[in-house]
C-alpha cells in the first residue's frame, strides 16, 4: 500500500513538470502567433494569466481577460474574434456576467453537444456543414482556454521550455 502511495506521488511529479512543460509550449504557440517580440508577448502573457483562472472565472472576467491579451499584442485580431464569439455564446446560453464556471468544462460541454448535433444531421446537409464550422470554431476555442490555463497554472516557468 505505501508503495503505491510512493508510485501515485512519483506520478504526480511526472504530470506537474509535463504541465510545467506544457505551459512553455502553450506559450511559445501564443508567442509564434503574434507580431509581438517575443518576451514581450511571453511577459505579457504570463502577467496577465496569473489574475485568471479559467476553471473558476465569470464571463465578465474573462471578457476582460481576452481584452487585456489583445491589447498586449498576445492575441491577434482574428483569435480576439474567436474568443469574444465564445463569450457571446455563454451570453446565448443564458449565463450572467457574473456567474463563476469551469470554461474549460464549458468548451468540452459544447464541443460534445455540437458533435452530438453533426452526428445527427443528414450527411452532406448545408445545416450539418454549419454545425462542423461551429464545431471547428468552439474546438480551436477550447484549444485556446486549455493553453490560457497551463500557463496560468505555471506563469514562472515560461520560456524555460517553450521548444519542447
Amino acid at each position: 500500500m505505501q508503495i503505491g502511495n510512493v508510485l501515485s506521488s512519483q506520478t504526480d511529479l511526472t504530470s506537474a513538470g509535463k504541465r510545467a512543460s506544457n505551459a512553455g509550449t502553450a506559450v511559445a504557440s501564443l508567442v509564434e502567433a503574434t507580431s509581438s517580440t517575443s518576451t514581450t508577448s511571453t511577459s505579457g502573457v504570463a502577467e496577465v494569466m496569473r489574475k485568471y483562472d479559467l476553471t473558476e472565472i465569470t464571463p465578465d472576467e474573462f471578457a476582460e481577460m481576452i481584452q487585456k491579451l489583445h491589447e498586449n499584442g498576445s492575441l491577434t485580431d482574428e483569435e480576439y474574434s474567436q474568443l469574444v464569439q465564445l463569450r457571446a455564446e455563454m451570453q446565448s446560453d443564458g449565463l450572467a456576467g457574473d456567474e463563476d464556471l469551469n470554461i474549460l468544462t464549458y468548451c468540452e460541454q459544447k464541443c460534445a453537444a455540437l458533435q452530438q448535433r453533426a452526428d445527427a444531421e443528414e450527411k452532406g446537409s448545408a445545416q450539418r456543414a454549419a454545425t462542423a464550422k461551429q464545431l471547428a470554431t468552439m474546438q480551436e476555442c477550447s484549444e485556446w482556454v486549455q493553453k490560457l490555463q497551463l500557463v496560468h497554472e505555471s506563469p514562472d516557468s515560461i520560456g524555460l521550455n517553450a521548444t519542447a
